[in-house]
């Protein structure tokens, strides 16, 4: 179905339930932890969310990792912003409060996703994206890695918009993370363009701005955003991780109340 440097995603079929499923390998690299992959299978495959994507199984072979998950065939945020542009507000207001949601019950287990990246947030239907969604739901994997190896791998080829400073200065993550993610997963979805990103901005610069917390809400593109979707994004897009909203609390803000 796709396929990255160290992962690819096939699509297979149970024998014995008969429903299609998707099968992620990830190529194990320096630095695999075996025994972090046998304590959280279990909790993995226990998780259950309307929004989250379903874990069926995980397989740890000799070279690879597989794990055996719910099939959505739809695209992604990502891709929809690159295909269509920008969200309306309604229906960003939509997604990002099941997003919120399923971050709400992800930390009530004690876990943090990480590394959640607008290309990690599915549309369910290929045909009408609409506001129903899946996130992938393979969280915490990157701790099968030590801390620097799963750092450098995330950033590797890709720009780190969506990445807390925290975890650029390699100081660890925490619930606080994720909320960062959200703030910015929610700019690009109301400006079509993501944060900390400018013309003629060079990679080491995108850095530095997400370290301060360096955005801006620009015009023409912010021109037609309400002032309560700016504010949310506001409290989330904070350097100091205990000052961001928690997901309880952005569930409660008043853009996602009206």
């Amino acid at each position: 179905m796709c396929q990255r440097q160290y992962t690819r995603v096939y699509y297979g079929r149970s024998k014995e339930l008969k429903f299609e499923v998707a099968i992620k390998e990830a190529k194990k690299r320096k630095g695999f932890k075996s025994e972090i992959i046998k304590n959280k299978s279990n909790l993995l495959k226990k998780m259950d969310h309307p929004y989250l994507v379903k874990i069926y199984d995980i397989f740890d072979a000799e070279e690879s990792l597989y794990v055996v998950m719910e099939l959505v065939k739809g695209g992604s945020i990502q891709q929809y912003v690159v295909d269509h542009g920008k969200f309306n507000e309604e229906n960003a207001k939509q997604i990002i409060r099941k997003v919120l949601t399923t971050l709400e019950y992800i930390h009530s287990l004690d876990m943090v996703y990480k590394y959640l990246k607008p290309d990690r947030i599915l549309f369910e239907s290929e045909v009408e994206p609409g506001t129903h969604i899946k996130i992938i739901s393979d969280i915490e994997f990157s701790n099968i890695y030590t801390q620097d190896l799963s750092i450098l791998h995330c950033f590797a080829h890709e720009p780190p918009y969506y990445t807390a400073p925290e975890m650029l200065e390699g100081s660890g993550w925490s619930k606080g993370t994720d909320m960062w993610s959200v703030g910015s997963i929610l700019y690009l979805m109301l400006s079509g363009e993501p944060p900390f990103c400018y013309p003629g901005t060079k990679e080491h610069q995108i850095y530095d701005f997400i370290k301060k917390a360096d955005y801006m809400f620009d015009s023409p593109l912010w021109d037609d955003i309400s002032q309560e979707a700016k504010d949310l994004i506001s409290q989330l897009l904070v350097v100091d991780s205990n000052q961001r909203l928690s997901s309880t609390q952005s569930l409660g803000h008043p853009w996602l109340k009206t």
